[in-house]
């Protein structure tokens, strides 16, 4: 998917009425042995329950939404401290200088449509202490008369033949490193603005229909060293995924951090990596039949994650990844939600989900065999399969290391 098609906007609503067609025509894959069943359990961490996987859906679908919405609240709050909606409507347009060189030139439509629309000219901003160079269109559908909305009816990054691009160079002398990143999507529904920390997490309630990528490259050179300069990139993808739920940041919890509840009515997301081992990109692919993830972020010693998943969805990988990863439907049932160990490394404290009504995955708190080293853990997992046996492993190294040369499947 190089653009957005010109097909007139899905709105959420219908959507939402719509569903999925895939899942209800097509049966869960049959799990009937070891190495089925570590597939599948690995499939589930890697695209639903460990938050620190490139494929997880919700960190995948933040990776799409969060980049263009921090664009546009930088853009808001510029306006808002330089004029009025009203001001800017009657003005017919404005150029807004950016912090170091370059221009944005915005206009507003009248109402009852209130359309933001937004040229970045080698706009120069300071972002993380560094300067990005933004250049393309954007454009946001605004519900009030307000430059500080808590949510917008739609949002438009880049136009059906030019991405929008934020560019960052940083000279080091002996490398220049540069990082470009493409963006081209469209957001139609309810989509939330409101940045209670900044540079932080966007929240409030949401129902959007999702469509377009985030596509990075960069690139390094040696100036007068000799070596050859290098290069790679990866790439979100989007296609028509309907999502519902709500982001929040509890004010008064000793315990939450961020609770987070997203789900997936229907569409795709794809995500495209490199992959040393092959010398090639990989590309995997999850579609949406109504799955929902609930997820907490707790407070104290490594931000532990806790994650419940839901419903149904079909799991595409990459063929290079091994013959034994698992495509297909599959359908998930939480019934105690996964929490990671307070060290990460993709082991858990609790957890038990079932897949496919037939397969049940449970985790017990890692053990320390070596009180001189208390950051090695080794993670207890078993995973039973009705009619087949029971299956108990302790992982040295998580849940992705340990399953994966027992399902013939290796995702990294």
């Amino acid at each position: 998917m190089n653009r957005i098609s010109r097909r007139s906007a899905t709105w959420v609503s219908t959507a939402l009425l719509a569903g999925s067609a895939f899942g209800a025509a097509q049966a869960p894959v049959v799990i009937d042995s070891e190495q089925k069943a570590a597939a599948a359990v690995l499939a589930a961490h890697h695209f639903l329950i460990d938050h620190n996987d490139h494929r997880n859906s919700r960190v995948v679908l933040q990776n799409i939404t969060y980049p263009p919405r921090q664009v546009m609240i930088g853009l808001l709050a510029k306006l808002a401290s330089a004029t009025t909606p009203a001001a800017l409507r009657n003005s017919g347009g404005m150029d807004l200088p950016c912090a170091h060189g370059g221009i944005v030139h915005v206009q507003l439509t009248q109402a009852p449509v209130r359309t933001l629309k937004a040229t970045w000219m080698q706009c120069v901003e300071e972002v993380y202490y560094e300067q990005v160079i933004y250049n393309g269109d954007g454009a946001l559908v605004l519900l009030s008369d307000s430059f500080t909305p808590a949510a917008v009816a739609s949002l438009r990054m880049g136009t059906i033949d030019q991405d929008f691009t934020a560019t960052t160079i940083a000279d080091y002398e002996v490398v220049i490193d540069t990082n470009t990143v493409s963006l081209n999507l469209r957001m139609i529904g309810l989509v939330p603005m409101k940045q209670p920390i900044a540079g932080g997490f966007i929240t409030g309630p949401f129902a959007y229909e999702t469509t377009g990528f985030w596509d990075v490259h960069w690139s390094s050179v040696f100036p007068g060293s000799g070596i050859p300069p290098s290069e790679g990139g990866y790439r979100y993808s989007a296609e028509h995924v309907v999502t519902s739920g709500y982001t929040r940041l509890p004010e008064d919890s000793p315990t939450d951090y961020l609770v987070d509840d997203t789900t997936f009515y229907s569409g795709r997301l794809t995500t495209t990596l490199p992959n040393a081992g092959i010398g090639a990109t990989t590309t995997d692919t999850i579609d949406f039949d109504g799955l929902r993830i609930r997820t907490r972020h707790f407070f104290g010693l490594g931000f532990t994650h806790q994650v419940a998943v839901e419903g149904r969805a079909r799991f595409g990988w990459d063929p290079s990844r091994g013959a034994g990863c698992l495509n297909g439907a599959y359908s998930f049932h939480t019934v105690t939600p996964t929490l990671e160990s307070v060290f990460g490394l993709s082991q858990f404290q609790q957890g038990e989900i079932v897949i496919n009504g037939s397969t049940t995955t449970s985790y017990a708190p890692p053990a320390i065999p070596d009180p001189s080293q208390p950051t090695r853990m080794q993670g207890p997992v078993s995973v039973n399969v009705k009619n087949v046996g029971t299956y108990n492993y302790v992982f040295d190294s998580g849940v992705h290391a340990g399953l994966a040369p027992i399902a013939q499947c290796f995702p990294d």
